[in-house]
Formats: structure tokens, C-alpha cells, sequence
């Protein structure tokens, strides 16, 4: 990644797109980029406010500046390193128009070293979920989905597979479109359970238990997981093909709450249910039987108080888990109020809290008593290490890199200082070589001096 970020970087300068207000750039080292992907974390998880108002000084809004960003980056090498990031080699990059283009080009390397890392550290337990979340993305991106049912309604759609337990992440594809490897698991069936089929790949013959909601599940995927030595369960719609239409009702002739319904076909094992709940609700398994004496559920009531209830089998393991996947969403979750106006920036963010929380996960089974909170801020120090900005610039005049020059690239801009200060604003062609911002230089001008002091 560094040497993808200092090759962007070559590029963006030798084309003159790279900010001058940013100033001059120092090739990034493997040790900084640690450090910033430590900072920037600190930054998302634990900073609620704007990233420039961290640095700020001001004496007005003095309790908004935080020492500790301070101490490792100065605010424009931040933003320096902000911009020039990236994950891949835009020279290989193809055309859009391409038949095998790819939308995440941009972070697929990322991704992919993610996935084999997630599976290679981590023995899943017998039960697995797999449902989709959303990255909170509002810019302009063709892969952009709106979903009104979830607490992110615009962003980056992205399947999921998870343990149920711990909420470990094992394999993901992010959602942009139409792909040409998932039309290879989506014959004969519907994107859903094509979706199922290839996030399962690395668990076909091991035995597993695959709880899906509504949206994925049907007789068809159950019968394909059963193929290759997997199970599944999950609530499912009436409308799926070969689903039995005779335990079917309507929500007006199923009042009894708790009563239960079900059919089994005995050339596949699957069973459907019904069980009531408010309304009735109905799941397809392959992996439990259709009823047992002693299994119950608690349902929490309009009051708040929780009930005890009867329910099959299959009810009862799905309530407890099919959480996986929101369990691990709510660990890794983003601001939604932070903005990116770069989609693959949104990615790598949430990519670096994947992997936080499926380390915290591997470091849990042998310290089960350490805090996330705990684990992510040690991670972020032991990411920073001893990076340190150098010491501060000397006052113009002691050092000859502080010269003034002319800027023949540009029109003439704002002065730097006479903004800082709100003064009346003035424009100027002159420029400090060195910090690569506009400064008045004029009779009775102190700009220069403020500037560097």
C-alpha cells in the first residue's frame, strides 16, 4: 500500500491536481502509514467532532483541540496522507466499457487479503448466519444502494457471513452490481441463495448450520446446502416455490399465540413451520425436528415485561442465532455523520474494523476478560509506535527553504494568514516555497511572520 500511496502520488504531482495547500510531499514509510491507519481510528471511534477542529488552537474553542492526534501527525501531513491514499495501481486499471471491468478495482487487493487473513486465524463453531449491511455512503458512486428497512438507508451494501456466537466476520463480498463470478452460483436460482452458495464455499462438507432470514431462504437453497454436507433454517416467504401451501393462513384465523403448524417432506427432510407470534410467521429447516416438548422462547411484551412462550425447535435456534451478522455490525460500525466523498475510502474504513474486531475476537479466547474498548485503543498505540512529527519549521529568515516565490501555476488567491485572522480579505501571487501556502507581501504586512510563528 505504501508504494501503491507514493506512486499515486508521483502521478497526482507530475499532473499538478495535488492541493499546494497541503505543501510539499515526503515519500510515505511503512512505519507512518501504520500510524495514521492508528490516528484515523482513534479519530472514528472515539472523536465525535470534525477532524480539523482536533488540531485547532484557537483560544475561543479551546477544549475542541485533542493533544494526542496533535503529538502524532501535524494536520497537514494528515491530509496529505488522507489524499494521496490508495489501494491499487491505476495503470492496470481497465476500461469501463471492458466486458470483465470491475467496480471495486479500487479496493478489491484490500479485500481480498482480508478474506484469506479472516479465514486462515479462525475455527468457526457449528453455527453460522449470513445476512447483508450497509457502509454509510451518500456521494456519487454507481454501486450505491438505498435500503429503507435499515437504520443506514443509503450506502454500500455489503453480504456478510458471520459465526452467531461471536459475531466473527469469515467471508464478505461487497455488493456493486451485476458480477461475473456470482452468475456462476445464481443458475437456476435467485440472486439470494446465489449469494448463500458463495459465501459458504469455504465451509462446503464440514457440517454446518446456515441461518438466513426471509430474503434468502427457500426450499431450493436448503436442498442445495444439503448437497454439499451443509444445513440450513430461517424464516421464509409463502410465495417460494415448493413451499406447502396448507399450512398457510391468514393473520385474521391465527389468534392463539404460540400454536404451531407444520409439514415435513420426507424425501428432502425439510420442514416448514408456522408459529404465532403477533401475526404468524413461518421458517424452512433442514437441521431440527419439527417439534420437542420443552423448548420455549421469551417475547417481550407492550409493557416491557418478558413472557415465556412455547416454540418449535427451529424458532427457538434461530431466535438465538441469527444475530451474527448484527452483532457484528454494531461492533463496526461507523459515524454516520463523518463524510467521505470518495466510496472506496468508506471500504477501507470499514475493512480496518472487520479486522479490528476479528482480532478482538481471536485475543478474547485467551484473555476473555479484556474490554473492545480496551483492545482497540492498545491495538491503535501499538500501531503509532514512536512516530513523531519533526520539530517545528525555524522563523523565516533562519532557514533558506522559508523563501518567498512566485506562484506561476495559479491566478492569484487568498492570503493564508489574513483568512486565519478575519481580516479583510486579500490576494496575493506570493508563496512560501516550503509550506506551499499564499502570503501577503507588502509594506506594513505581518503576514509572513504570523504565518510562521
Amino acid at each position: 500500500m505504501c508504494d501503491l500511496t507514493n506512486k499515486n502520488m508521483d502521478y497526482k504531482i507530475g499532473k499538478g491536481t495535488f492541493p499546494t495547500s497541503y505543501g510539499s510531499w515526503k515519500k510515505l514509510e511503512i512505519a507512518e502509514l501504520k500510524a495514521f491507519y492508528g490516528v484515523r481510528t482513534f479519530i472514528e471511534q472515539f472523536c465525535r467532532d470534525r477532524q480539523s477542529s482536533i488540531w485547532s488552537k484557537t483560544q475561543k474553542h479551546f477544549l475542541l483541540y485533542m493533544p494526542g492526534p496533535s503529538e502524532v501527525f501535524r494536520h497537514k501531513r494528515y491530509k496529505q496522507i488522507a489524499a494521496a491514499l490508495h489501494y491499487c495501481d491505476e495503470n492496470l486499471a481497465l476500461p469501463r466499457e471492458h466486458v470483465d471491468y470491475d467496480r471495486l478495482y479500487k479496493v478489491r487487493l484490500l479485500l481480498n487479503e482480508l478474506k484469506v487473513k479472516f479465514e486462515k486465524y479462525y475455527q468457526p463453531g457449528c453455527e453460522i448466519s449470513i445476512d447483508e449491511c450497509m457502509v454509510p455512503f451518500q456521494g456519487r458512486w454507481g454501486g450505491k444502494q438505498y435500503h429503507k428497512d435499515k437504520p443506514v438507508k443509503w450506502g454500500v451494501k455489503v453480504w456478510m457471513m458471520c459465526d452467531a456466537k461471536s459475531g466473527y466476520n469469515l467471508n464478505f463480498d461487497v455488493y456493486a452490481g451485476k458480477e461475473k463470478d456470482l452468475r456462476d452460483h445464481i443458475t437456476n436460482m435467485g440472486l439470494a441463495s446465489g449469494v448463500v452458495l458463495k459465501l459458504a464455499q469455504l465451509l462446503y462438507g464440514k457440517g454446518h448450520i446456515i441461518y438466513t432470514d426471509r430474503f434468502y431462504t427457500s426450499p431450493h437453497l436448503l436442498h442445495m446446502l444439503r448437497q454439499v454436507d451443509l444445513s440450513g433454517c430461517g424464516t421464509a416467504m409463502t410465495n417460494r416455490k415448493y413451499f406447502p401451501k396448507e399450512i398457510i393462513k391468514p393473520k385474521k384465523e391465527c389468534r392463539e399465540q404460540s400454536a404451531s403448524e407444520w409439514r415435513r417432506c420426507s424425501k428432502t427432510g425439510i420442514v416448514a413451520t408456522r408459529w404465532t407470534d403477533r401475526s404468524p410467521i413461518y421458517f424452512l429447516s433442514n437441521a431440527h425436528l419439527p417439534y420437542h416438548d420443552d423448548c420455549t422462547v421469551e417475547r417481550t411484551e407492550k409493557s416491557g415485561s418478558k413472557v415465556t412462550v412455547d416454540a418449535t425447535p427451529s424458532v427457538k435456534e434461530y431466535n438465538e442465532f441469527m444475530g451474527g451478522v448484527d452483532l457484528n455490525d454494531k461492533m463496526c460500525k461507523l459515524d454516520k455523520s463523518r463524510k467521505s466523498y470518495k466510496w472506496y475510502i468508506k471500504i477501507d474504513r470499514k475493512a480496518v474494523m472487520w479486522a479490528m474486531y476479528n482480532g478482538y475476537v481471536l485475543y478474547k479466547e485467551r484473555q476473555p476478560k479484556t474490554e473492545y474498548r480496551t483492545f482497540m485503543l492498545d491495538v491503535i498505540h501499538a500501531l503509532i509506535g514512536d512516530n513523531r512529527p519533526s520539530p517545528q519549521n525555524p522563523q523565516p529568515g533562519t532557514s533558506s527553504s522559508h523563501t518567498p516565490t512566485v506562484d506561476v501555476t495559479s491566478y492569484e488567491k487568498r492570503c493564508m494568514a489574513c483568512s486565519k485572522a478575519k481580516r479583510k480579505p486579500s490576494r496575493t501571487t506570493f508563496m512560501c516555497a516550503e509550506c506551499g501556502v499564499h502570503l501577503c507581501i507588502k509594506r506594513g504586512s505581518t503576514c509572513w511572520q504570523e504565518f510562521h510563528s
